[in-house]
């Protein structure tokens, strides 16, 4: 066997393990950059279709307060093309003196243009 054979085999092997834990953290990263309304990033990782959700609710959360507080992401379920991630964790918000918590919960990750992308809740 050759080794540049072996070590291509070895960077597909590492690669198919990365794919499986990338989802949950780009879920994540995600939500870092909704409460931080890094609005370039959440089109880097929302995919097409969820894009302009994304930016809405990073919109939202502009002027106030917005923290993540124990977030812990995990891939619960793997299909072809996508993966659930369940999310425990919370958005607390503070805004002109009140304070709301908005809990996370369950997303679809699917694969676009090669990268793991957020495509919205998951039922």
């Amino acid at each position: 066997m050759k080794p540049g054979f072996l070590l291509g085999l070895c960077a597909l092997w590492l690669a198919a393990c990365a794919a499986h834990a990338d989802a949950a953290q780009v879920v994540e990263t995600y939500f870092r950059a909704v409460v931080g309304n890094q609005r370039d990033r959440l089109s880097e990782l929302s995919c097409t279709a969820w894009e302009t959700h994304a930016l809405t609710t990073a919109a939202s959360f502009q002027g106030t307060s917005a923290r993540l507080e124990n977030m812990q992401c995990q891939v619960v379920e793997s299909n072809e093309g996508y993966q659930i991630v369940q999310c425990q964790g919370r958005i607390t918000v503070a805004y002109q003196g009140e304070q709301r918590e908005f809990p996370l919960g369950r997303y679809r990750v699917e694969q676009e243009d090669g990268a793991w992308r957020v495509c919205g809740e998951a039922s």
